[in-house]
């Protein structure tokens, strides 16, 4: 998709907002060394290094988590957005893990002040809201965040945002992140009989590997024939939020298919994979379609495993 552009660079729309920045950096360098872990059990464990790739790749200038280890791009809307949602739910007896998530949301609500309501539109927050948007969706360039708040041309982060702002409804075609999405939606606003409609579609898409659909099947979609991890993600957590998943047959190799995708190395999960040919009842190889971890599909990876390991009544 092509790129909008923001009107103003933020940091000349709001000066607060290097003040927030700042106590953000600080509440988190006082616990970053500290992170407590939860009891170790095997999805927990995995759950435990999710966290610490938001902790080793944390940005203080920003106060922002990157797109990936190393990269400059750091994006408001999903990545931000949904490792905040993550860390806040990880462990309610866990503080340091809960003051990240406060560090981060501060960090946000500063940069969220300078969006428009537009631009605020986010499909993801199906997850924690009923204020939400499933039109198609435009990533927009900010600005670039110059170090010294007044020079852009000397700056070393862009920032971006995703917005589902086009208007056009993107919910009713075949993208099985938008299915679970809402399946999720009506989950909280108590219909059921609609939750469970999105879940099925949704989870027709699954061929034993991978969800398989528009984007995956689609030539120049920049997903053909590659399978995505986040969608099997938001499959796992929608499921758990609806109390599916103890009456659906997929659920024990979609577990297992997603942790596949964990780097050993980072603790973050590739964003897409490729099938590796080899298939049985008991193995399957694939192999990740991206060289690196990605923020958002970890974010996306840790919400489920945290609602298959405490389930939330506010999913």
């Amino acid at each position: 998709m092509e790129f909008g552009s923001a009107s103003r660079p933020w940091y000349k729309k709001r000066k607060y907002q290097f003040l927030m920045l700042v106590l953000a950096a600080l509440l988190l360098l006082s616990f970053l060394p500290y992170l407590y872990h939860a009891p170790v059990t095997a999805s927990q464990t995995r759950l435990n290094k999710s966290v610490d790739y938001f902790a080793h790749i944390y940005n203080l200038t920003t106060g922002l988590i990157p797109e990936y280890p190393g990269s400059h791009t750091f994006w408001l809307y999903s990545d931000n957005y949904l490792a905040a949602l993550a860390l806040s739910r990880y462990d309610p007896r866990n503080g340091p893990t809960s003051n990240f998530a406060s560090a981060l949301e501060t960090a946000m609500g500063g940069y969220r002040a300078t969006l428009s309501p537009l631009l605020q539109r986010n499909q993801y927050t199906a997850l924690n809201s009923t204020s939400t948007s499933f039109n198609c969706s435009m990533n927009y360039a900010l600005s670039w965040a110059a170090a010294n708040g007044s020079d852009p041309k000397g700056s070393t982060a862009m920032l971006k945002t995703t917005a589902n702002d086009q208007g056009n409804i993107c919910s009713s075609q075949n993208y099985a992140d938008l299915l679970f999405l809402q399946a999720v939606y009506y989950h909280r606003l108590k219909n059921d009989s609609a939750a469970q409609h999105f879940y099925q579609r949704g989870a027709s898409d699954f061929d034993g590997v991978g969800i398989k659909d528009i984007p995956f099947m689609t030539m120049g979609s920049g997903s053909f024939n590659s399978y995505q991890t986040y969608k099997l993600a938001l499959y796992l957590y929608a499921g758990a939020c609806l109390g599916t998943q103890t009456n659906d047959s997929n659920y024990p190799k979609l577990l297992s298919i997603l942790l596949m995708q964990q780097d050993n190395l980072t603790g973050g999960f590739y964003s897409g994979y490729y099938f590796g040919g080899l298939r049985s009842a008991y193995y399957l190889l694939t192999f990740p379609s991206t060289p690196h971890p990605n923020t958002e599909t970890t974010a996306l990876a840790a919400l489920a495993l945290e609602q298959l390991i405490r389930p939330s009544s506010s999913c």
